[in-house]
């Protein structure tokens, strides 16, 4: 029998159809509650006065496993740990912040609640160690996206001032940080939206929080480039390369003809 915590008592199956307490009567001695070995004493009574046998039997320690899975908490500010069992307690402190953690687990022997039970009743079942990890993980916070001011078009996106907006965390409380944009060297050709990331300054948010980013529209001013249509080359003769044919002949001021007689 595995050890329960209360008596474990355990009856003979006899045989002939025998009548408990009308053809024999069994007693049990030694301890019935912990790790150990309990006597059975069987005597016969009635027809079969004058009769006994004496039998044995275990009580064997319990093998307490580690709960299953893993813990996993959202960060919101409180702290938390992994729960006591009906076997263990948690013998590690709580944690707040977000984190990978392990807990230490003791057998529940020699407690308030099993302060008659020695420590041989519970043992850990194979394959556990007392150890079990658990984890709190990052919260979303409760964004205000920024605004940004316009630039003309070809600026770059740094140009751009961001004013505004906010991060507020679980406790209702604005998280300290500002905000940026993510390529800020990026070239703003038109109107339109840009990333812009938010930057913790207390690193212990910036773990417990998730990555704050945002769309920011980005207004683009002006007509863009003002340089005059550069004029295509000029043909070349393909007799010199090296020098431009003129598309335009120049004008002739005087020609003569000659004589008839020339002719």
């Amino acid at each position: 029998a595995t050890y329960t915590g209360g008596e474990i008592r355990i009856y003979p199956v006899t045989n002939d159809n025998l009548v408990l307490g009308t053809d024999y009567i069994v007693e049990h001695s030694g301890d019935l509650i912990n790790v150990g070995t309990v006597t059975v004493t069987i005597t016969g009574v009635g027809n079969y006065q004058g009769s006994s046998t004496v039998l044995t039997y275990e009580i064997i320690p319990l093998a307490v496993s580690e709960p299953d899975g893993q813990y996993s908490f959202g960060y919101d500010g409180i702290e938390h740990n992994v729960p006591n069992g009906i076997w263990y307690i948690v013998v590690s402190g709580p944690q707040t912040n977000v984190g990978s953690y392990e807990a230490q687990l003791s057998l529940m022997c020699g407690t308030e609640s099993h302060e008659d039970s020695p420590c041989g009743n519970l043992v850990w079942a194979q394959g556990s160690d007392g150890v079990v990890g658990w984890s709190i993980t990052p919260s979303d916070a409760v964004v205000v996206p920024p605004t940004a001011s316009s630039v003309d078009r070809g600026d770059l996106l740094s140009e751009s001032d961001l004013s505004g907006g906010s991060v507020t965390g679980i406790d209702g409380e604005q998280l300290a940080g500002h905000f940026e944009w993510q390529s800020p060297d990026d070239t703003v050709d038109s109107s339109g939206y840009h990333i812009a990331v938010f930057v913790f300054d207390d690193p212990q948010d910036a773990a417990n929080y998730n990555p704050v980013t945002v769309q920011v529209r980005v207004t683009a001013t002006g007509g863009g480039s003002t340089d005059p249509p550069v004029d295509p080359d000029p043909p070349v003769d393909p007799d010199d390369p090296d020098e431009p044919v003129d598309p335009v002949p120049e004008p002739v001021d005087d020609i003569e003809f000659p004589e008839a007689g020339d002719i």
